[in-house]
């Protein structure tokens, strides 16, 4: 437990002066640090003291450590590709799009974050109350003291799962959004387009329509200021119909 505060306190106050792929490398050292030792204890009190209940929730903080690991590593990886991309004459790919864990994924570790913060601080509670009325000695092995520092370990790597898991469910939902965005500004930059097609041809359909009702207009003039050629020329072509149709009775009388 001491090793690991001051390893949190040395890291923290490195990280305030780094870059964020830095402070991302530092914390994924620590992470995996920190499993380590866990691990470590869970061997130690499980062989050399049999004490298992320690050694089942030191193995529990590794386990979290190790998952805050992975989300520290793909929060480094999708760095590392979005750094690479924005190079010059880089040949490398843009990076995909998929960068974090999937949502169903990271609700299942914002609730083994939950579950692991409950249980770990009931059992903490219970071991500080079990030590106090038993008058155990902070410094014996045996102690129930031992076992409420490493369930306090555990607490604290479920709650930074927790905290992982939500940052990067944030960051999913913040870019799912940008996308649909994106597509509405796409959808609405292509509707006044299609609108002003749209108006083009009734513009088009008004247009004829006017012609039409012009030339209507311009027969109608000429039959009220001219009736008699008007009938004229309607009794000319008359004529010429009832002579075409005697011709082609004598061509069909003529043998």
């Amino acid at each position: 437990y001491f090793i690991q505060s001051n390893l949190s306190y040395v890291l923290r106050s490195m990280s305030q002066c780094c870059s964020v792929e830095t402070r991302v490398r530092i914390w994924l050292t620590y992470t995996f640090l920190s499993s380590f030792l866990h691990f470590s204890a869970a061997i130690v009190f499980g062989v050399q003291y049999h004490l298992y209940t320690i050694s089942l929730w030191a193995g529990i903080g590794g386990l979290y450590a190790v998952t805050v690991s992975f989300l520290h590593f793909s929060t480094l990886r999708s760095l590392s590709r979005v750094h690479s991309s924005t190079l010059p004459h880089s040949d490398t790919p843009p990076p995909p799009l998929q960068t974090t864990p999937p949502l169903h994924v990271l609700h299942a570790l914002l609730l083994t974050g939950v579950l692991g913060m409950i249980f770990s601080m009931g059992l903490f509670f219970w071991a500080i109350s079990k030590a106090i009325s038993s008058n155990e000695s902070p410094f014996d092995v045996t102690s129930h003291y031992i076992l409420a520092v490493w369930t306090f370990l555990c607490f604290k790597w479920s709650a930074c799962l927790f905290h992982r898991a939500r940052h990067h469910g944030n960051e999913e939902d913040t870019s799912r959004g940008s996308d649909d965005e994106h597509d509405m500004s796409d959808e609405e930059d292509r509707v006044p387009i299609l609108g002003v097609v749209e108006e083009e041809e009734d513009d088009e359909s008004l247009l004829g329509a006017g012609e039409e009702d012009e030339d209507v207009e311009d027969d109608r003039r000429s039959v009220e200021e001219h009736p008699a050629d008007v009938m004229k020329s309607d009794e000319e072509d008359k004529k010429e119909e009832e002579e075409k149709e005697e011709e082609e009775q004598r061509d069909r009388e003529d043998p």
